[in-house]
């Protein structure tokens, strides 16, 4: 998996590779942290499309 593609859909997900990229931005609830962490994708950069379905 390149780190420029979603874990998820594997489309493009724009990582900033930073703190001031737009997934640093985003609040996510403690049971989309455990969704994310359950599926050991935890240290990859998913897109922003896929962070808002798991955040809901």
């Amino acid at each position: 998996m390149k780190k420029t593609t979603c874990p998820i859909c594997n489309s493009k997900n724009n990582c900033q590779k930073s703190n001031d990229c737009w997934c640093m931005k985003l609040e996510l609830s403690k049971e989309t942290v455990t969704k994310i962490n359950e599926k050991n994708i935890a240290n990859m950069c998913i897109c922003h499309r896929c962070l808002i379905l798991l955040n809901k």
